[in-house]
């Protein structure tokens, strides 16, 4: 379970990101450069289960944001699968007949 983004150093230097481990546990991240150099465990900003509520909401989810984090997870990656796929810029620039 997991995915992989690409996160910009300067915005993890300013704690733009809030991180959690797979046990809901609140963690920091240090980096030099674009080295990471540390995770160390912190005081949380807000629960996971919070984090999961506001990540659906953003998406106009509603979501059960209770029980285990890796049911939670799935939970909301089920929901935004079933979402309308939206449509690339340059597919709504060069649509053919109709305007």
């Amino acid at each position: 379970m997991g995915f992989c983004i690409t996160l910009e150093p300067i915005d993890i230097e300013n704690d733009e990101y809030l991180y959690w481990d797979a046990n809901g546990r609140s963690v920091r991240i240090s980096i030099s450069g674009k080295q990471v150099t540390g995770i160390e465990y912190g005081a949380a900003e807000m629960p996971l289960a919070e984090g999961f509520r506001r990540h659906s909401d953003a998406f106009g989810l509603h979501v059960d944001t209770a029980g285990p984090f890796d049911q939670l997870w799935h939970r909301v990656e089920e929901a935004k699968s079933r979402l309308p796929r939206r449509k690339a810029l340059l597919s709504k620039l060069f649509r053919r007949g109709k305007t």
